[in-house]
């Protein structure tokens, strides 16, 4: 039996962030996570890709396509404490939205720094509506009524206006609008379906991004894996300030007692004995239908019922694959002169003409091959057509609007419980939700932080809250 200050209970970005925040505190840390590799949700994965010249080529990647925003400041802040933000590993410009289609919106870079760009930056969304591409004059001119109405109310949610598409029809945006600008953009953020999405929580991201200064609303590409860019760099960090990682070690029970608040019991494929940790505070930041398994019989039932009623969505990302570098037609990115690919770009998903994919990224050259991806929001229906027929849909998809040709390489990942569907209605909870009953037991994850959606920013988020919340006791 091996004592800790501290047990973090999962290894993905919400726990290594309360790990990081714990171990600078100079806690003594131990994080624990049952896979086999750190990660969780945004993980890397090996594709075994055949190359027609140089024969078998790995290629890693992300088992999902990540976008990162200029307002992740936390995730950003935790980038550079951890080394994994050199410019090699990330690639930023402003917030330019290309679409299929040829629409072309971009916000102009005002000069950063200096009182006339402080003032002006925040309008700079406005300033670029004035000058976008592929809209017409009635959709901008909604669009920016819409702006600034938000603005000038605060960014609250108008009354009686619950979810994205409520706001739609009470803030009078156009379908034309709606489907080009304002639906790709709440799929990208939230993950969930318009007529289900949470209009606060969207409003919020807007908030932060669109109607924040200039530098909030960038673009930030990861060009090599977050494994990478992050979780391989975070815990070294945490193993270089003393901190204990173990992987493959399943955590099955936490009971109360011993000379420490409690025990942390559980396994370990290596392991001859079974694991047990004593220790006097713990940061649970697994999904919350694991974080209900290890709360059951220890927390309020009410607080395990709630952590069970949470509802998810699947992502399904297609990683397209050319041995030589593709030629596309010219979308207006200013990474053109990089590479031949639309750095991001917007398609037009209708899956009455099997049209899934909602986004395209181009991932650049990674070893042999060059490297794109389409990512598919709530794949419930594409899934229904079996790997085969989808993999063909979405050549299609992409012959037809990115003007690319095939991939001699495509591999399909299913996430099933990607990201919590972020609805009016769904459960909220705060890091402190075990209350009283349960000294020095924290909740994190990006179902903690209701303000935003389920992000890779919310899970950080919550990591912090999580620790700072142990160092207030």
């Amino acid at each position: 039996m091996r004592p800790a200050q501290v047990v973090v209970i999962g290894a993905g970005w919400a726990g290594i962030a309360a790990a990081i925040h714990l171990a600078r505190a100079g806690r003594a840390v131990r994080l624990l996570d049952a896979a086999p590799q750190a990660g969780g949700r945004a993980r890397r994965v090996t594709l075994q890709w055949i190359h027609p010249r140089h024969g078998k080529q790995p290629v890693e990647l992300d088992n999902g396509q990540h976008l990162l925003l200029g307002a992740y400041t936390e995730v950003l802040e935790l980038l550079r404490l951890t080394g994994g933000s050199d410019a090699a590993r990330m690639e930023r410009y402003p917030m330019r939205l290309a679409g299929s289609g040829g629409l072309l919106l971009e916000r102009p870079a005002f000069e950063r720094g200096g009182t006339a760009g402080t003032l002006l930056a925040p309008l700079s969304s406005l300033f670029g509506l004035l000058r976008a591409r592929g809209l017409s004059a009635g959709s901008r001119w909604a669009m920016m009524r819409a702006l600034l109405g938000l603005r000038m109310a605060g960014w609250r949610v108008p009354e009686g206006v619950l979810t994205v598409d409520d706001w739609f029809g009470q803030a009078r945006q156009p379908a034309e609008l709606v489907e080009r600008v304002w639906r790709p953009l709440v799929i990208a953020a939230l993950n969930t379906p318009t007529d289900r999405a949470c209009a606060a929580t969207f409003l919020r991201v807007v908030r932060d991004s669109l109607g924040a200064g200039h530098a909030a609303s960038d673009f930030i590409l990861a060009r090599r894996n977050l494994g990478d860019l992050f979780v391989d760099p975070g815990i070294a960090w945490l193993r270089e300030h003393g901190a204990e990682v173990t992987l493959r070690c399943d955590v099955r029970r936490i009971v109360r007692g011993g000379s420490h608040r409690y025990r942390v019991l559980g396994g370990t494929r290596a392991a001859v004995a079974p694991l047990e940790i004593e220790c006097d505070e713990i940061v649970i930041a697994t999904p919350p239908y694991a974080s209900a398994r290890l709360l059951d019989g220890l927390a309020d039932p009410s607080l395990v019922a709630t952590l069970g009623r949470f509802d998810y969505l699947p992502i399904t990302t297609a990683y397209l694959g050319w041995p030589e570098d593709p030629v596309a037609r010219d979308a207006g990115d200013p990474r053109q002169r990089h590479s031949p690919l639309p750095g991001m770009l917007a398609l037009r998903d209708a899956p009455a003409e099997q049209r899934y994919a909602q986004w395209f990224f181009d991932r650049g050259r990674l070893g042999h091959w060059h490297v794109a991806a389409l990512v598919l929001s709530d794949s419930r229906d594409a899934r229904e057509l079996g790997d085969s027929r989808l993999a063909d849909a979405l050549i299609r998809q992409l012959l037809l609007e990115v003007d690319l040709p095939a991939p001699t390489q495509l591999s399909l990942i299913h996430e099933k419980r990607a990201t919590i569907a972020c609805t009016p209605e769904r459960p909220r909870l705060a890091g402190d939700a075990v209350g009283d009953a349960l000294p020095g037991i924290a909740l994190a994850g990006d179902y903690v932080y209701a303000d935003y959606p389920a992000t890779l920013e919310g899970a950080v988020r919550s990591g912090r809250l999580a620790a700072e919340l142990l160092l207030r006791d």
